[in-house]
């Protein structure tokens, strides 16, 4: 009996003690899983504290997207042109269309004097006559005696309508018209026809755009057509012929309508992520600024925001810079 009791506290003895080291063991991994569960929260929160103290992060991301970094010299080898933003005179255009004719004034009909009977033509259709040549011998019938019409100005034959034998009374014989200045008779709207002035300067083009002159306007109906619209007509020279009577073309009429505060070269202005944008130089940086454009012309556009009076852009050749954006990554234009 008394071994029994002494194993018995042996067994009691031994228990305990496992449970002690167990229990210690659990309490030690509970005091590590708890001290790796505190670390990482502070690693997140550190994590999380630098990138709010950074704010230079993002914004990096934004400026890669903006801006390229181009030297003079590669500036140059692309033939970039920079010019400073600034007040502009612009000028509206608009254009009117019409059609070449004769000066009434420069055709001239010849009719024989008296009832006669055609005894000679002297010339064809097409040739260029001086002033008093000979065009046409007539038999004047009354008197039997031969007489000849003579050119009444320098000009060209466009039409001739007897041949010799004919009996020439009162229709016309010969057309001859003076083709060293034409009409240039152009139609319009009354609101545009209310801003011209007579003497004012349009820029006259063939449809084709082989030519283009100056002329200057020399009457501007007070009739309206009964399709509303109004008719104007220049004078223009045409010393080589080129404008002939027929012809259809276009003027372009210029007005000045006053100057911008701010103004860019229209070749500056590109599009990226569907927006209107200016690249503007600062140092060896281009940065692609969005802008809001007003009044325009043919050359130049008013910026109302995004670039001030002074800032230097590209104005010519902008496409190099977008292009050089675009595949470098720095942007996503669609």
């Amino acid at each position: 009996m008394h071994l029994s009791i002494k194993a018995a506290l042996a067994l009691l003895i031994s228990a305990v003690l496992a449970i002690s080291l167990y229990a210690s063991q659990d309490h030690t991994q509970d005091s590590n899983d708890h001290a790796h569960s505190k670390d990482h929260s502070n690693e997140e929160q550190h994590a999380h504290e630098a990138e709010r103290l950074d704010p230079h992060d993002h914004h990096e991301e934004e400026h890669e997207e903006n801006e390229t970094e181009l030297s003079q010299a590669q500036l140059d080898t692309a033939k970039v042109k920079i010019d400073t933003a600034g007040p502009v005179n612009l000028t509206e255009n608009f254009t009117l269309f019409g059609q070449i004719q004769t000066p009434q004034d420069q055709i001239f009909r010849l009719h024989a004097t008296y009832e006669s009977l055609v005894k000679k033509v002297h010339v064809n259709i097409g040739d260029k006559v001086k002033k008093s040549q000979k065009l046409i011998t007539l038999y004047n019938k009354q008197t039997l005696q031969n007489y000849t019409l003579t050119s009444p100005a320098k000009g060209e034959i466009t039409a001739r309508l007897v041949n010799v034998g004919d009996h020439a009374d009162e229709n016309t014989l010969l057309e001859l018209r003076d083709l060293s200045k034409v009409w240039v008779q152009l139609t319009g709207f009354p609101e545009q026809m209310d801003r011209l002035l007579l003497n004012q300067t349009v820029e006259v083009f063939d449809l084709h755009h082989h030519k283009t002159q100056s002329a200057p306007i020399t009457y501007i109906s007070p009739l309206m057509s009964q399709g509303h619209m109004n008719k104007v007509r220049a004078t223009i020279k045409n010393d080589n012929k080129h404008w002939r009577p027929g012809m259809h073309v276009k003027a372009k009429v210029s007005l000045m309508s006053g100057a911008v505060p701010v103004a860019v070269n229209n070749e500056a202005i590109q599009i990226l992520d569907g927006k209107k944008v200016v690249f503007v130089k600062r140092g060896d940086h281009l940065k692609a600024q969005a802008v809001r454009l007003g009044k325009t012309d043919e050359h130049f556009s008013e910026v109302l925001s995004g670039l001030k009076a002074g800032d230097q852009y590209v104005s010519e050749n902008s496409f190099v810079i977008k292009a050089h954006l675009l595949k470098s990554g720095a942007t996503h234009s669609h």
